[in-house]
């Protein structure tokens, strides 16, 4: 795991001042070295944290004729197979890392090379020969890339911060993406804080000329939900296989690692597969609260002994307003996810221990695991079109296409973007209304950009479906996999989700419903294949409690003792949160004791601090 960043001057004067704060604010990203490339007015940096191939995977890296040049953050699961193919058509290679055969995958297929990579991955690859830099991001959004683009300046990094740092750059505020963090506690992608600052979409590349002219930013993957009817015992083996396969690619490595253990079932099946793969005394790591309600340490040393692990326990106390500086200096804008704070802690307790992690990320999203999946399957369910009887029910599909202007295309509320919306969000539009200043209301009547990007895609998928498809083009890239990356990029820990795997989701969009939500004993039941797969090494008050996510006591935390009188002062009395929002709407929501909404403007005023500052 690395942080990456480069720049181009489109007026050919290059400063190589600006490449060396890019890279020195990725630092902790990759302690191990540094390096740098330079042509013209175009240069590239690189921070490593090494992994794989210690001794030669150095970058920015060569090809062997120096005409392309590679800076490059990220592990390729498949590298040994694609590297085995490229031999055959009369590659030689001069390391063993991954890095050199993304580069000479891109030297052979051109841009079309993401389309054979399984990974993680954000890069970028100089092309002498084309004047041209090539960069993209892997297809789920593991790894994050942010570029800047104004009249005189291209320039990307692995994080906001970098390009915050540097202060030739416009900084204006985006007030449109504060709505966003508003409603969702993050700013969905492509968007940031800063107007001039964009995230590139998952599975997206970019050519960019070397005058620092944007050529193209396209798609080169998608998730389709095309379901198969094999029966259960068939769907059983082909998942077990394929995630069991998974986990062993990710523990390709050269140096020491372990796992993150929740006790859920996630983060269960990763241990367990570690276990058959590597033997037993895999390291694990838990964090505890002393607060029962959210705390799952219990489940986690079962999980522990039945596997035979080297397990290590954090109870947290807590104060989350320690860590909120910090928190916020990081992520480089507003993220109001406030499970980064174990997050960190749980990185930061591995992190002494060793340089990699497997966590059990992304099942959620592709095995329907939320809570609110039931909720949205009641809603679609309960959205039924009408018909005056049921021959013209029966018959309407081939009478739509014989009479298009007699028998239009009917829609039901499920089949707009809008009304899942509320499922996914924090502050709703009527509270933010009540929020903003007169002045910034206007932000709620612009066009929303989550329809205007996803609708179209949106309504072709299944009802059901179209939920997971919300959550894994927005809420796990801009949201989980973003927590994960700069919470333990902070610690400079690397952590790989066998689960957020390009393999595994596209069988995960296979399944039949009833394979990843369904009722058991009355209840209803998430990630329900997941589940059975577990059910020889554990019991059923294990295996099928009531979901509980990666949560802290944050209204104890916050409202606590003095804490409250902090949390209170650090909103009502800054005066950017008062430029913006009604004060007397903030004192409600302090005194109310609202503790998402309380933390979301929490960071928001910490970050208006920082940015006052840099």
């Amino acid at each position: 795991m690395c942080g990456i960043c480069g720049y181009i001057s489109k007026t050919n004067e290059l400063d190589d001042n600006k490449i060396k704060l890019l890279n020195n604010g990725l630092k902790h990203r990759g302690p191990d070295e540094e390096g740098y490339y330079t042509h013209k007015n175009i240069s590239i940096g690189h921070r490593r944290l090494s992994i794989i191939d210690l001794k030669t995977g150095q970058q920015p890296m060569y090809n062997d004729t120096n005409n392309l040049i590679i800076t490059y953050n990220g592990e390729l699961y498949n590298y040994k197979e694609l590297k085995q193919q490229l031999i055959k058509k009369g590659y030689s290679f001069k390391t063993n890392s991954d890095t050199e055969v993304v580069l000479k995958c891109y030297e052979y297929y051109g841009n079309s090379c993401v389309n054979h990579f399984r990974g993680m991955f954000a890069l970028a690859i100089v092309s002498l020969e084309k004047k041209e830099v090539f960069i993209a991001r892997d297809h789920l959004g593991i790894k994050p890339l942010v570029f800047y683009n104004d009249d005189n300046h291209f320039a990307f990094s692995s994080e906001i911060s970098s390009l915050a740092s540097i202060k030739e750059f416009n900084k204006d505020i985006d007030y449109y993406a504060i709505d966003q963090y508003l409603s969702f506690q993050y700013i969905p992608a492509p968007r940031t804080i800063y107007r001039k600052i964009n995230k590139l979409l998952p599975a997206h590349y970019m050519v960019v000329d070397f005058n620092g002219k944007i050529l193209a930013n396209k798609n080169y993957w998608k998730l389709n939900f095309n379901q198969k009817n094999y029966s259960e015992k068939k769907w059983l083996s082909i998942i077990e296989s394929e995630i069991k396969e998974s986990v062993k690619k990710h523990t390709v490595a050269d140096v020491k690692f372990g796992a993150f253990l929740s006790g859920g079932i996630d983060s269960t099946l990763i241990v367990k597969y570690m276990t058959q793969i590597l033997g037993e005394g895999i390291n694990t790591y838990t964090i505890g609260f002393k607060d029962s309600k959210v705390d799952e340490s219990y489940w986690a040393d079962q999980v522990a002994k039945k596997y035979n692990t080297n397990h290590k326990l954090l109870t947290l106390e807590g104060n989350a307003l320690e860590l909120l500086p910090k928190i916020v200096q990081h992520y480089g804008e507003p993220f109001g996810d406030f499970s980064a704070v174990p997050t960190y802690y749980v990185s930061q307790m591995a992190s002494q221990d060793v340089k990699m992690v497997l966590s059990g990320d992304g099942a959620d999203e592709g095995f329907a695991g939320y809570s609110h999946y039931p909720k949205w399957y009641n809603y679609i369910n309960a959205d039924k079109l009408f018909f005056p009887n049921s021959f013209i029910e029966k018959s309407y599909p081939t009478l739509n296409k014989l009479h298009p202007k007699r028998y239009p295309n009917l829609s039901k509320k499920a089949d707009f973007i809008e009304n899942y919306l509320p499922y996914r969000m924090r502050i709703r539009k009527t509270d933010r209304e009540q929020l903003w200043n007169s002045q910034y209301r206007f932000l709620l009547d612009l066009p929303n950009e989550i329809i205007q990007n996803y609708q179209d895609s949106y309504r072709k998928i299944t009802p059901f479906n179209r939920s997971q498809y919300f959550d894994c083009k927005v809420f796990l890239p801009s949201d989980i996999l973003t927590k994960v990356d700069i919470a333990s990029m902070m610690n400079s820990l690397e952590v790989r989700t066998p689960l957020v795997d390009k393999t595994i989701f596209e069988l995960a969009s296979q399944l039949p419903l009833d394979f990843k939500l369904n009722r058991k004993n009355g209840e209803w039941n998430g990630k329900a294949i997941l589940k059975r797969l577990l059910e020889k090494d554990f019991d059923d008050n294990f295996i099928y409690r009531k979901k509980q996510g990666f949560e802290i006591p944050l209204d104890k935390w916050l409202f606590e003792g003095s804490n409250f009188k902090k949390s209170q002062e650090k909103i009502i009395d800054s005066s950017d949160l008062q430029t913006i929002f009604n004060k007397d709407q903030l004192v409600k929501t302090t005194s109310n004791k609202e503790a998402y909404s309380t933390w979301q403007l929490l960071v928001l005023s910490e970050w208006f601090e920082q940015y006052h500052i840099c």
